[in-house]
């Protein structure tokens, strides 16, 4: 399976590169906001030889986030809401970005649209900067139709801010777009191992954040040497963003199985295919 997806784009002598890591079930990714992980690149031109592995390299921390101000100034702070971090093709993404600050800073304009994947597909907003409440807040509300070819993923929307006298600032906020139909589990899966042939029931959710109503039928890929018994392929009906349909699939596990095994669900929904990897333990 891949452990990572990555996409690059030229722009002048600039390269931006954005990378998707893949958990293959060992649950080591960083699940949550400010989690943290070691990342290395290596940079290696195509007319050189490999950079050999065992030659010294330097690991960098990044820490996970969900906003981030990226280019700060100096006395303004930003904050953000969103209608919900996850939304599918179809919906509408609405983020209202907060500031605090004061009239002193000079802001005059406010900018938003989006950055990296699907940044092409999201809305422009240009506005006047709002006046500042009796708090010393100001409000910059962003609405954008999620619309085809959208991809599925962490994507980024920012706001750059535009002062009198020059100064400028920018902000960044994600949120995920989802597939039409993602699929699982009710709760994490470890089996116990076993020397015989076992059978086990594994409850799952198949789900849509689509507005729309989606209805398909799914399919279940088992690793060699196992079988799908009972709930392996079955028609479903959503309705509506966040809905969902609990299923239960009954596994035949092959005996001394042990180790992470992944289980594709693929979704056939009449002018499209959706996979997706969902992984079980068995230890």
């Amino acid at each position: 399976e891949k452990a990572l997806v990555v996409a690059g784009a030229q722009s002048g002598e600039l390269w931006s590169v954005e990378v998707t890591l893949i958990d293959p079930g060992s649950g080591r990714l960083p699940a949550r906001n400010k989690g943290t992980l070691g990342i290395r690149a290596d940079g290696v031109p195509f007319v050189e030889d490999d950079y050999p592995a065992y030659l010294p390299r330097t690991l960098t921390p990044v820490r996970f986030a969900d906003r981030r101000l990226a280019t700060p100034l100096e006395g303004l702070k930003v904050g953000y809401e969103v209608n919900t971090p996850v939304m599918g093709v179809g919906g509408e993404v609405w983020i209202r970005f907060t500031f605090e600050g004061s009239e002193a800073l000079g802001i005059r304009r406010a900018v938003v649209d989006g950055v990296g994947l699907n940044s092409t597909n999201l809305a422009l907003l240009n506005t006047p900067f709002p006046l500042w409440d009796n708090k010393n807040r100001a409000f910059v509300d962003y609405k954008t139709p999620i619309v085809p070819p959208a991809l599925p993923g962490y994507r980024i929307a920012r706001v750059r801010l535009q002062s009198s006298s020059g100064d400028s600032a920018e902000a960044h906020v994600s949120y995920r777009i989802a597939a039409i139909a993602e699929f699982d589990w009710v709760q994490p899966n470890v089996v116990p191992s076993r020397d015989t042939e076992q059978r086990i029931r594994l409850p799952f959710y198949v789900r849509t954040f689509s507005p729309e109503v989606v209805r398909g039928m799914y399919a279940v890929l088992t690793p060699s040497g196992w079988r799908a018994e009972e709930g392996g392929d079955r028609n479903f009906s959503l309705r509506g963003m966040g809905a969902a349909a609990r299923r239960v699939l009954q596994l035949v596990v092959p005996p001394g199985a042990k180790g992470t095994f992944p289980l594709v669900f693929r979704a056939d929904l009449g002018d499209r295919t959706i996979e997706q990897t969902l992984w079980l333990t068995v230890d």
